[in-house]
């Protein structure tokens, strides 16, 4: 991660992002038994997802890690 951190971040977002987007996603589309008001706590993963992200890098980066 310390060689290529703007690529770490990116994978780190994107990673985040889905992790969040994808059970609204597929309960949406009736995949899972479960309603989406159920996952809507997981929309809040989306919207910090490029700040954990940040703070996660710097830190390995860093050496707090």
């Amino acid at each position: 991660m310390k060689h290529h951190p703007v690529l770490w971040f990116y994978v780190l977002t994107f990673a985040f992002l889905w992790f969040g987007w994808l059970p609204m996603v597929a309960g949406s589309q009736g995949i899972t038994p479960f309603k989406p008001p159920l996952f809507q706590v997981l929309l809040l993963l989306p919207a910090v997802a490029p700040a954990v992200a940040a703070v996660i890098v710097t830190a390995v980066n860093e050496g707090t890690v």
